[in-house]
């Protein structure tokens, strides 16, 4: 499994991306654009192993690879419903299956593309709505996975 992120050229090398927006799909479901994405990162885990007689170092060797949760953000909309389609789906036996982030720039045109795979529902938020109450209402939305793959 090899780490990869594609990148489209419509930045000029070194040029930042500043604002965006991020679509979502998972399992071939498109779930809409949202506003915040935490793609998290990947850890190796290191095992410590300690030589007998030796006391100036211990040996650090590479482990596993841990991919943290993607955690998604946005202002509740028409797309919500694309979330719920979504869940039914799994009809009550969630199951591992491939997923899609695309951000985008301001001009709607694709930077950056991650894929990646054994994605699992964590969790799906939704506010508490009140009629009395302005202020928005954000849904969240986070994804377990295996990892990002090309």
């Amino acid at each position: 499994m090899t780490l990869s992120i594609q990148t489209e050229n419509h930045l000029a090398p070194g040029d930042p991306l500043v604002s965006c927006f991020f679509t979502v799909t998972l399992d071939g479901h498109a779930l809409g654009s949202w506003t915040s994405c935490e793609l998290g990162g990947v850890q190796v885990d290191m095992e410590q192993i300690e030589e007998g007689g030796n006391q100036g170092f211990a040996y650090q060797l590479p482990g596993r690879l841990k991919y943290q949760n993607i955690k998604l953000s946005r202002l509740m909309d028409s797309s919500t419903n694309e979330v719920a389609k979504w869940f039914s789906s799994l009809c009550g036996a969630v199951r591992r299956t491939t997923g899609q982030i695309v951000a985008y720039s301001t001009d709607n045109k694709p930077v950056v593309t991650w894929d990646f795979i054994g994605a699992v529902p964590v969790s799906w938020s939704l506010p508490a709505l009140s009629s009395g109450d302005p202020s928005p209402a954000v849904e969240s939305l986070e994804i377990a996975h295996q990892g990002f793959v090309s």
